[in-house]
């Protein structure tokens, strides 16, 4: 038991070297571009719902979900800002599933800063009362006494997270999807304290031992979700029965299905879905 807690323990420390040396590139790479860039950005809200990410597409990929949730939706309600957030990191403090709320809380917090500066700076211009939505991911290997990665997952390969799992009793893991949000009224005075509140959804399943399929992205290749949520697939729900998320997109490409088994039972799609129903309809039906 001890020689097995030692090897994951070693796989830890691993992972930790492969995060800070992935970090130092990073800020490299950041420092290199703010030298090369000597002008500042006028971000521009389109709509009044907005996703905060690097990914220019996330607008349009989240309203994909919406109208499947609800196909009375329109297909331009939400549009994407790409701020630069600081990547924070967990402080080892407490349990990494209350550290992984809290960074998504200060992702938001910082984004709300950056909001009112620029209003007030004339860098920013929005059409009225705003939703801001910030969106994060962790993995949980359940196995680990520490239930690692977490939110450091981005910086884990899937061949690290087999390589943790194998070093466990159990290759039971856990996925987590999480949407902070907040709202900004141009004109009304914006206090420097700001409400923010989270939304969370999550799915359990298993590690595979090896990396399988080609579609997705990170964990899809190694994550086997639990039966139950293949429930939510109806008759269909067999042929995925044991595959990862990676498999499932390359047997729906295959079959040319318009809708993907794994965007309908992910994390991030319970989590939307919950977004959708309990703050974004909530919201438009004030404006």
């Amino acid at each position: 038991m001890k020689k097995k807690r030692f090897e994951v323990v070693k796989k830890e420390i691993k992972v930790i070297k492969e995060i800070k040396e992935i970090k130092e590139i990073k800020v490299k790479k950041e420092k290199k571009s703010e030298k090369m860039s000597g002008q500042e950005q006028v971000y521009t809200c389109e709509t009044n719902v907005v996703m905060v990410s690097g990914n220019k597409n996330k607008g349009n990929e989240m309203c994909s979900i919406f109208r499947q949730i609800d196909p009375s939706q329109l297909s331009n309600m939400m549009s994407t800002i790409g701020l630069d957030l600081k990547e924070v990191q967990p402080r080892g403090k407490g349990e990494l599933s209350e550290e992984a709320k809290e960074i998504t809380y200060e992702k938001a917090r910082e984004c709300y800063e950056i909001v009112k500066k620029s209003m007030e700076s004339g860098e920013m211009k929005m059409k009225g009362r705003t939703l801001f939505i910030i969106e994060d991911s962790s993995f949980y290997v359940l196995g680990l006494d520490g239930k690692g990665p977490g939110p450091l997952v981005k910086f884990s390969s899937a061949k690290a997270l087999i390589q943790m799992a194998n070093g466990c009793e159990s290759r039971k893991a856990k996925a987590v999807a999480q949407f902070a949000y907040f709202t900004y009224d141009p004109d009304e005075k914006n206090e420097s304290m700001v409400t923010i509140k989270l939304v969370e959804g999550s799915c359990t399943g298993e590690i595979a031992t090896e990396e399988r399929g080609n579609g997705g992205f990170h964990w899809d290749k190694i994550f086997i979700i639990d039966d139950e949520y293949l429930e939510e697939l109806g008759e269909n729900s067999k042929k995925y029965k044991g595959l990862t998320f990676s498999e499932m997109i390359d047997l729906d490409k295959s079959n040319n299905e318009k809708n993907m088994a794994k965007d309908l039972i992910s994390a991030r799609r319970i989590a939307t879905k919950r977004l959708y129903n309990e703050v974004i309809k909530v919201f438009l039906s004030t404006k």
